[in-house]
C-alpha cells in the first residue's frame, strides 16, 4: 500500500489553485476530469478550474482565456498566445484571424509566429473569412498589368 501522500505545488506560492485529479474516459468515451482523495505522485497533480499550467506553477485564468482545470488553457474567440508563452494573451486586430482554441491557434493560413495571427504564412493571401489560402497565378497577372502599365506611362 500507498505509505505517504505526494504534495502538489510543492515548493510554489499558489498551493490554493492545486488539485489532485485524473483524467478518464467518461461513459460517451470522452476524456473527464475526476477528483481523487491524495495524491500518490506528480501526475494526479493539476491546476482547478480557474487556473493553467505555466512553467511548473498553476497561474489564475487571465482575460481571453477559459481554464476548465486538468492545467488546460483555452482561447476564447478573438485572442491569441504562442503555445511557448500560454500566459502572455494579445487581443487580435481582427476576431476572425484567431478563432480560439489551444495557444497557438491561428485561423486557417495564417502565420502564428506573427503577434496575434496578423499576417498570412509566406505566399498566401487574406481571405474576406480572415484566413489565407496560396496566391494563385491569376494574382500575379494584375502586378503584371500595374508594372506594364507604369512602364508604358514612363515611356
Amino acid at each position: 500500500g500507498m505509505t505517504a501522500c505526494h504534495r502538489c505545488g510543492n515548493g510554489t506560492e499558489n498551493h490554493a489553485l492545486w488539485t489532485t485529479s485524473q483524467e478518464i474516459l467518461g461513459d460517451d468515451n470522452e476524456p473527464t476530469v475526476i477528483q481523487v482523495l491524495g495524491a500518490i505522485g506528480e501526475s494526479y497533480c493539476k491546476c482547478k478550474a480557474g487556473s493553467f499550467l505555466w512553467q511548473n506553477r498553476c497561474e489564475v485564468c487571465i482575460e481571453g482565456a477559459n481554464c476548465p482545470g486538468n492545467n488546460r488553457l483555452a482561447l476564447m474567440p478573438g485572442f491569441f498566445s504562442t503555445e511557448e508563452e500560454p500566459g502572455v494573451i494579445f487581443r487580435c486586430h481582427n476576431e476572425m484571424f484567431c478563432p480560439g482554441g489551444p495557444a497557438g491557434s491561428c485561423a486557417e493560413g495564417r502565420d502564428v509566429g506573427s503577434v496575434a495571427c496578423f499576417h498570412c504564412e509566406q505566399g498566401k493571401k487574406e481571405l474576406n473569412d480572415g484566413t489565407c489560402k496560396a496566391c494563385g497565378a491569376g494574382d500575379y497577372w494584375l502586378l503584371f498589368v500595374i508594372g506594364l502599365g507604369v512602364v508604358i506611362a514612363v515611356v
